[in-house]
């Protein structure tokens, strides 16, 4: 599987860290920008070349990746929130990449608890996800304050899921997709 990693720019260990297990799960990082990254935090407008560069390539790593993880503590940042919402964009266009936020809490936005969001408490915890998972078309439900449950793959539960969120966030239009994919052509919303 191919793997994103975002996360604060001050946390760069905390991303090497987690790209080397990831690779030793024997996946693919497409992008690791804590090592390639040389553009400097401040002074952007001088560097706008490699600025905008930068932004192509991790915005292209992000739509092109099966899974992207934002590792959120600290939660000191401003980009990684960027490319959470990213992911979330994809992932309600094209039902991929699969999304988790690994934290202790987590909760620094709204968006950790958007339906399309898995909650890891560490980097193993969702490699152990992502290997039960990998092959299928698992979706998370987020009911309730006890976080979500893993839902079957199949477009009869993913529409189920979705008569709990109001039509006007775009799901609707998500689920008709799948249920025309899935072969079904009487899909009443």
């Amino acid at each position: 599987m191919k793997f994103y990693v975002a996360s604060g720019i001050k946390n760069k260990d905390g991303v090497q860290g987690a790209c080397d297990l990831i690779r030793n799960a024997g996946h693919e990082v497409l992008v690791d920008w804590a090592i390639e990254q040389q553009i400097p935090q401040k002074d952007r407008e001088h560097h706008s070349v490699e600025v905008r560069a930068t932004s192509v390539r991790d915005a292209e790593g992000i739509r092109n990746c099966d899974v992207f993880v934002l590792l959120s503590d600290p939660p000191e940042g401003r980009s990684m929130y960027v490319e959470l919402g990213l992911a979330i964009a994809t992932h309600d266009q094209l039902g991929n990449p699969q999304i988790f936020v690994v934290a202790d809490v987590g909760d620094e936005t709204i968006f950790h608890y958007h339906p399309s969001v898995k909650r890891a408490k560490s980097v193993e915890e969702m490699l152990k996800c992502c290997a039960k998972e990998e092959g299928g078309d698992v979706r998370q439900s987020q009911k309730g304050s006890a976080g979500g449950q893993l839902v079957s793959d199949g477009w009869r539960n993913i529409l189920g899921d979705l008569e709990y969120i109001p039509k006007h966030f775009g799901y609707v239009r998500i689920a008709r997709r799948v249920a025309v994919k899935q072969g079904s052509t009487n899909v009443q919303f």
